[in-house]
């Protein structure tokens, strides 16, 4: 299966029983199965978990795995559309019904019911975009069993996020005219029949009603030829937009410690450090995290399966030819230098999950394997056994005077920005809470946020490069006499300065990470002279003049 959208459900929330899934759709094997059932209860904690009860409406996202006996077993995203409703149709006592009955129907007077999305792609706010939209006439429905607005918003979804490169404007259209060329056909056919009929005497008559029947029909046979080449491929819709599309970075800024939080908890997540992102609210805890990690550049990029990626890169590289050509630049200038990212973050040491359900996170705790892992939750048992469980950091949505808390002195001392840092952030600040910031600007807006922290880590990567030239220069006995060849010797770095930036204590901690290693082995194999060019033309630099002179006003 190469759909983006894979399966859709309904859970539906049972007082005595729970929350469980009574629609499940494609079937990947039959309801007996054992192995399916216990992961469909698992599954139903997801889509309808604790605390959501006290939020009338809202989305919900997390992460689980196919069901079985899929295999090889895949990561889905799923999204949860949840809903409360007073149902007025079993308030309706019927005369014969006893007492136990009646208070059974009071009890039942409130439904809460969950349309729910699992997807190949990590594309949570786009489809709750659209989620909220199309499920309204779902939800509006008196006894929520009409199956078939289910199926049609499963095929609308599938449509939005694919779609084919002949238009299906077009083929409309198309289909349109030749239908009219067909009636036209036919008219004209049962008349010549009939003047055929009446001119039966008239052989010259005869052969010219022949000829133009046979002309039409070689004008069919090549009219269905054509038909024939046409084939609809299907190709992935602009994802790279849809991305990181609606996730709120600005509203956090302020949130955490001013836009200082943000950094600090960027630099614990590389550090694979174990952060816990609390709220009464489960939507609220895992719009948070995805939040979050839409900081780290192409985190969410590299999540789509290949077979999407495939697609996407042969869009962008026609994008790419298009603009080179208008600004008649060399193919391959530096707009497409990725500074080694997207980090190597998701391995078997490490777990992410926007919402994890109870038993999830008590399994997570007790695997020592497990170094670190960024989740959310809305259980406050957690919250107060935090320090127990080996949590690093917890980040408590709810709690107005401190939402971040380190559990340890060393969690403390990483959490130290340096000047440098913390003016970065004060001139991002500047300039995205300015006066004059309307919405639809680039400036301030949060793709323009997460651009700047993405420069922010692109200045670390050549930091990085520099402070490796200066080992490899140093060191007398070195193998590699060609990495230094290349490297000019202005770019020579003490390692104190890259310290100084970044902070001594956070460097010698992300050097033991797995994700360190790995980013290292990249940027000894990079063209660093693509990254200068890139680093000089992004607006990085050209943002703190403004930001300057905004915080001399104020």
């Amino acid at each position: 299966m190469t759909e983006a959208i894979p399966f859709i459900a309904i859970c539906n929330f049972d007082e005595e029983v729970g929350s469980e899934i009574e629609y499940f759709s494609p079937m990947p094997t039959s309801k007996k199965d054992p192995d399916f059932q216990n992961w469909l209860k698992k599954f139903s904690l997801f889509c309808l978990p604790t605390g959501s009860h006290r939020t009338e409406s809202g989305f919900l996202f997390f992460n689980v795995y196919s069901p079985p006996p899929i295999k090889p077993r895949e990561r889905l995203y799923g999204v949860s559309c949840f809903r409360l409703s007073t149902d007025n149709d079993r308030l309706a006592f019927n005369k014969n019904e006893t007492s136990i009955q009646k208070k059974n129907k009071k009890k039942r007077r409130v439904l809460q019911k969950a349309v729910v999305v699992l997807s190949r792609l990590p594309l949570y706010r786009a489809i709750e975009s659209k989620l909220s939209i199309i499920t309204r006439a779902f939800f509006e429905q008196e006894n929520h069993q009409d199956r078939s607005l289910v199926t049609q918003i499963h095929r609308l979804l599938n449509s939005s996020f694919t779609r084919e490169k002949i238009e299906n404007i077009e083929e409309e259209e198309e289909e349109e005219q030749e239908k009219e060329e067909q009636k036209k056909e036919e008219q004209e056919e049962e008349e010549q029949k009939e003047e055929a009929e009446e001119e039966k005497k008239g052989k010259k008559n005869q052969k010219k009603n022949q000829k133009k029947l046979k002309n039409k029909n070689k004008n069919k046979k090549n009219k269905k030829k054509k038909k024939k080449k046409k084939k609809k491929t299907i190709i992935v819709s602009d994802l790279t937009e849809q991305l990181n599309m609606s996730l709120p970075i600005r509203d956090y800024l302020p949130l955490l410690d001013k836009g200082l939080g943000c950094l600090t908890l960027l630099k614990f997540i590389m550090c694979e450090k174990k952060l816990l992102f609390y709220s009464q609210s489960p939507s609220a805890a895992s719009h948070a995290v995805v939040t979050l990690l839409s900081l780290l550049p192409k985190f969410y990029y590299s999540l789509i399966p290949q077979m999407f990626q495939n697609e996407i890169d042969r869009s962008l590289e026609r994008k790419r030819k298009k603009y080179d050509e208008k600004l008649n630049l060399p193919l391959g200038y530096p707009f497409d230098v990725d500074f080694g990212f997207p980090l190597d973050w998701c391995h078997k040491q490490t777990f992410w999950n926007p919402y994890s359900i109870d038993e999830q996170l008590e399994k997570l705790c007790r695997i020592e394997s497990v170094t670190g892992f960024v989740v959310g939750t809305s259980t406050p048992l957690f919250v107060h056994k935090a320090a127990d469980l080996g949590f690093d950091v917890v980040i408590n949505l709810d709690d107005h005077k401190q939402r971040i808390t380190y559990l340890s002195k060393d969690n403390k001392l990483l959490s130290e920005l340096t000047k440098t840092e913390k003016n970065f952030i004060k001139n991002i600040m500047a300039v995205a809470f300015r006066r004059e910031y309307t919405e639809g600007q680039w400036e301030g807006s949060d793709d323009w946020i997460r651009k700047q922290f993405s420069c922010y880590l692109q200045r670390l990567v050549i930091d990085l490069h520099r402070f490796t030239d200066y080992f490899q220069i140093q060191s007398k006995n070195s193998k590699n006499k060609n990495s230094n060849s290349n490297s000019p010797k202005k770019r020579k770095l003490h390692p104190k300065e890259v310290m100084n930036k970044f902070g001594k204590n956070w460097v010698i901690s992300w050097k033991q990470t797995k994700n360190f290693k790995k980013l290292k082995k990249k940027i000894l194999n990079m063209d660093m002279e693509k990254c200068y060019n890139a680093y000089k033309i992004s607006d990085f630099n050209i943002f703190k003049e403004k930001a300057k002179k905004l915080l001399m006003k104020n």
